[in-house]
């Protein structure tokens, strides 16, 4: 028998969403309903933003954050393998002490690291709850006057970790890459016990934010250890954060400008050496600073740049992937040195009135976005099915890829910037506020307050606290990387009322003060006659990416270019991305009549044919992102769709197999890449 979830069936169905939220919304901002009081503003208490001679910098669980490496020479215990799982759909475990190094877990299941539980038994495919898991480990004891970290790439979506029956931390958040100093934590020279306690239940101020009771994500709600978890051992003076922009010049040149800050976990004053290197992807020296020698408090920071002119430097972009160049920060402190490094490329993203341009060239997307979901492993995605996923986007033509709906595995960046495929990438600030018709379909009385407050979420002080840390988290863990050319805010958050602007205009302000040049954006949610009549935040974003889904949710295929005329008419200096579209085919299903009915094959190709068709006649659009790569599980697909829990939306199947859409898409691309050479 499936373990029941935590939360209540229901939520939010997909067919006819789009219509529900619409009628009801505009129906309340028109009457001016008002929305409850805001809720009492909260802290997050474990993370700061703090500024280093002019840097800021994100300062969390007692420590800077984090720069990810792509090479380091860093003594790294890797904990991935078999650990012991649990499940505790009654919340037993806190009480019952499951955190404590001497309990039994004999009984509990070999569950594999990185993994999550949805794919480990078919009776937690559909589990919502807490879940434990727990492993021991051996600390080599020539670790014990270094500075040790654990690491995680991804857990969650809440999780509280206890290391030798101490809880040490705690983080909000599936996607995003953190760390907690464990340097004092380790017992050196024997083993260690982990456990480390994850939950997949949404909240009201989480994110993704919970929209309604029993609301499911528009994705599932995998959970666990999903991505990398090691022990990362560095010298007590390391570099904690590097931040580098690198621009194509004239003539073959380059601009360098580089800025890393360098942390002394140690308590007392000592002095660093910094050197700064710049080599080609064969390890020929191209650039290097020279020394700086630096003073640096107990427990401070340090800011080094270095900037500098280069010749013989080829910018990076799609047709010219390998123009990659290596850039090494060596650090030498008085117990040890380090040598650490990242692959970045000379670009220039920009925005000119309607138009984007990369390396000063018109840059059109022909794109798609994408889940992480793998048939077979869920949201952890193996080496070859990275690979795979690659070798059908080249093949597709594809020049971009929008990773929906949240920061995905930097394993998968690394692989955009070898194939020169642009990545706009996005934090998980998911239809906020657009559960409102669920509370007063379930409240019945609209005006009484109740736990999921109408029209408020948005305005939620801890939300925005939580969505801002993701922000930085994964601006911080992903800035260097040559294909992040945007960011995105958040996807289909209401946009129709005030609040929404407010925290839009909170992530926009500390994006802009971590990552000044990069280009943002967000998905608005779209519909018919109110959209965009009653948008309140597109003219904040540099390029204003619009979900549609004409032919499909709404309307016929052909309303989209009017849709588009209006967005431009309000926006007329703004170029307009067309961020999802499309239809549902499941695949193998065929009608091949004239007006083929929804779910087959063949619909799906006229919906991506006509929208496609639409957007070419206008020269205001930038490009398209259909909406999806493969089909991928939602909970909020019911017995009414195909396949069951199934989103097929996708130009191949959950399995892989091409779709009649994929060959569309691949033509329909070519023809625009022949075009644009």
């Amino acid at each position: 028998m499936a373990l029941k979830a935590d939360q209540a069936e229901g939520g939010i169905k997909e067919d006819g969403i789009m219509r529900r939220i619409f009628l009801v919304l505009t129906g309340l901002i028109l009457i001016g309903i008002i929305s409850p009081q805001d809720a009492r503003p909260t802290s997050s208490g474990y993370y700061q933003i703090r500024d280093a001679e002019g840097v800021p910098y994100l300062f969390e669980n007692g420590m800077p954050y984090f720069t990810r490496f792509q090479e380091t020479d860093h003594e790294i215990l890797d904990l991935s393998g078999i650990w012991k799982f649990q499940p505790d759909p009654g919340a037993r475990g806190k009480s019952e002490g499951w955190y404590e190094p001497d309990y039994d877990d004999s009984g509990w299941f070999d569950h594999p690291i990185p993994g999550v539980w949805q794919a480990q038994k078919d009776e937690w495919v559909e589990y919502i709850g807490h879940g434990w898991y727990r492993r021991s480990f051996n600390v080599p004891e020539g670790l014990r006057a270094r500075f040790n970290r654990l690491v995680l790439d991804g857990a969650g979506f809440q999780t509280r970790v206890w290391l030798n029956g101490r809880e040490i931390g705690r983080h909000d958040g599936n996607y995003s890459r953190w760390s907690l100093d464990v340097s004092e934590e380790l017992r050196y020279g024997e083993d260690n016990q982990i456990t480390v306690w994850i939950s997949n239940l949404l909240s009201y101020c989480g994110v993704p934010p919970c929209l309604s009771p029993g609301h499911r994500l528009g994705w599932w709600e995998f959970a666990g250890i999903g991505r990398l978890v090691q022990i990362e051992s560095s010298p007590h003076i390391t570099v904690s954060k590097l931040a580098v922009k690198a621009q194509p010049l004239e003539k073959g040149k380059g601009r360098l400008e580089v800025v890393s800050l360098i942390y002394n976990h140690g308590e007392s004053e000592d002095i660093a050496r910094v050197k700064i290197e710049l080599e080609s992807l064969s390890g020929r020296i191209i650039a290097r600073s020279n020394y700086y020698e630096e003073v640096i408090s107990g427990r401070g920071v340090n800011v080094v740049r270095w900037n500098d002119e280069l010749d013989g430097i080829l910018p990076w972009s799609p047709e010219d992937p390998g123009n990659r160049y290596r850039l090494i920060l060596n650090v030498v402190g008085p117990d040890g040195s380090e040598r650490q490094g990242h692959e970045i490329g000379f670009k220039n993203f920009e925005v000119r009135e309607t138009r984007l341009y990369l390396n000063d060239k018109p840059y059109y997307i022909r794109g798609l976005n994408r889940h992480e979901d793998d048939p077979e492993t869920g949201l952890y995605q193996g080496d070859a099915r990275l690979k795979e996923d690659i070798a059908f986007l080249k093949d597709l033509h594809v020049n971009h890829i929008r990773g929906a709906h949240y920061p995905n595995d930097p394993r998968w960046l690394d692989i955009l910037d070898q194939a020169g495929i642009s990545f706009c990438e996005e934090i998980p600030l998911y239809q906020a506020d657009s559960g409102s018709h669920a509370f007063y379909k379930r409240e019945k009385n609209p005006l009484r307050p109740g736990r999921f407050q109408p029209l408020s979420q948005q305005k939620n002080p801890e939300l925005i606290a939580n969505a801002l840390q993701q922000l930085l988290e994964t601006i911080e863990r992903d800035r260097n990387h040559a294909c992040v050319i945007m960011w995105s805010m958040g996807n289909e958050n209401l946009t129709y009322i005030p609040s929404s602007r407010r925290i839009y205009e909170a992530e926009i302000e500390a994006a802009r003060r971590f990552d000044p040049d990069r280009v943002l954006t967000w998905a608005l949610l779209s519909g018919p006659v109110i959209s965009p009549l009653l948008e309140r935040t597109a003219d904040l974003a540099d390029v204003i990416s619009i979900n549609q889904y004409y032919g499909w949710y709404v309307g016929k295929v052909e309303g989209a270019g009017p849709l588009f005329d209006r967005f431009h008419k309000k926006y007329p200096t703004k170029p307009l991305l067309i961020s999802e579209f499309g239809a549902d085919a499941s695949y193998g299903r065929h009608d091949e009549s004239e007006k083929p009915e929804k779910f087959s094959e063949e619909y799906q190709v006229y919906i991506l044919e006509n929208t496609w068709k639409q957007m070419l006649n206008r020269p205001f659009i930038v490009g398209g992102m259909p909406w999806i790569f493969a089909d991928f599980r939602c909970g909020w697909y019911g017995k009414m769709h195909p396949v069951f829990h199934m989103n097929e939306k996708g130009v191949l199947s959950h399995d892989r197999r091409r779709k009649l859409g994929y060959e569309a898409l691949k033509q329909i691309y070519a023809g625009i890449e022949d075009k644009q050479k």
